[in-house]
């Protein structure tokens, strides 16, 4: 297979072109889908301004088009090639000698870049963005931020009760019987004014409240009272505490690895995590895939009527590696097959799967 520059360079702009545009296409249609929910779930909110919707509509787009990206590159390398056959471009190039394969190598090379920018540049841009979001809309519709938080000294839980507000941090919690190991409880007024530090040595999680058998008071002037049963009223269940924790979108890859760390040192799964970081590693190859398989639909004669049958078998891959991803996705965090496997593969299949239909059309 010989690669001729100028035919490269002038099928890769173009794939550049036709990517460009649909993604900036895509990206409007979001955002005003996004604006009207979000003026939907804001309209009961009479001091929410529209500048302010703006605001959230422009730090949450980068998150929702990040999972768009994929069906930008599909329908970018569709039009790509749609454009070449239409011009008969296709067909003079492989009269003279030209492989489908020179045709898709600038496409595949651009969408690789294109996936390591994604994953190393616009996606930590996204994750601290989304976070920004997630403050904004707390903030804006008066809901309680994430109740539990862990660090790599501990986990910080925060309770807003009608009289006083609370924040508990433990050393340690043992996730199977929720047992809070040197527990030290910081407790404020309705005010925000710190009141008093309470340590206890561990805490159990019950039915709506702490329960610590033994705790320690700190008094004015140095005294300390201990109190037996010492509870505390408390929105958490064993079963919600998890899912407190940050999502996986609001951290990037540089960060993923070191949280999922932290988490399973706690000892909570971190399997929800660890998928979302395996499927950033692998999204060089997923557009990959997708350029692949628009060379399926595309590279070839085109008949009357075939345009719209393209349109349509590319929707519906689309459509499929996408729910298969999720399908994937969902046996993995279920433990029912490895995260490794449930992250690489969707893509993994999809490679095979497009490379087997562009060979039996090439060389069968």
């Amino acid at each position: 297979m010989r690669l001729h520059l100028t035919l490269s360079i002038y099928i890769g702009k173009l794939f550049l072109f036709w990517w460009t545009s649909v993604f900036l296409i895509l990206s409007l249609i979001i955002a005003l889908f996004d604006m009207i929910e979000l003026l939907r779930i804001t309209a009961s909110a009479n001091d929410v301004s529209f500048q302010t919707i703006l605001s959230m509509v422009f730090l949450k787009l980068p998150t929702l088009t990040q999972k768009a990206v994929p069906f930008t590159i599909l329908f970018g390398a569709m039009l790509t090639f749609w454009h070449l056959n239409k011009n008969q471009e296709f067909v003079v190039a492989r009269s003279s000698g030209v492989s489908a394969w020179e045709f898709l190598l600038p496409a595949v090379f651009i969408a690789i870049v294109i996936g390591i920018i994604q994953v190393t540049i616009y996606g930590p841009l996204s994750s601290t963005l989304m976070t920004k979001f997630e403050q904004i809309k707390n903030e804006t519709l008066k809901r309680k931020s994430s109740l539990a938080t862990l660090a790599e000294k501990g986990i910080w839980f925060r309770q807003a009760t009608p009289d006083t507000n609370y924040i508990l941090h433990g050393a340690q919690i043992e996730p199977s019987t929720m047992a809070l190991k040197n527990a030290i409880i910081f407790r404020f007024n309705s005010d925000d004014k710190f009141v008093q530090r309470i340590d206890a040595p561990i805490g159990f999680l019950s039915r709506n409240k702490w329960v610590f058998p033994e705790a320690s008071i700190a008094k004015s002037q140095g005294l300390i009272e201990r109190i037996e049963n010492f509870k505390l009223p408390t929105e958490l269940t064993r079963g919600n505490v998890q899912d407190s924790f940050a999502k996986p979108n609001t951290f990037s890859i540089w960060q993923l690895p070191k949280f999922i760390d932290v988490i399973e040192k706690a000892g909570f799964s971190g399997v929800r995590h660890r998928i979302y970081f395996y499927s950033l590693l692998i999204t060089p190859f997923l557009l990959s895939a997708m350029v692949l398989f628009a060379g399926v639909f595309t590279l070839h004669k085109q008949r009357r009527g075939g345009g719209t049958i393209t349109v349509i078998l590319g929707v519906a891959f689309g459509f499929i590696l996408y729910f298969g991803s999720d399908l994937a996705h969902a046996l993995g965090q279920a433990a029912h097959i490895p995260p490794m496997m449930a992250a690489f593969s969707p893509t993994a299949i999809a490679l095979l799967v497009s490379m087997a239909l562009l060979f039996y059309r090439e060389d069968g």
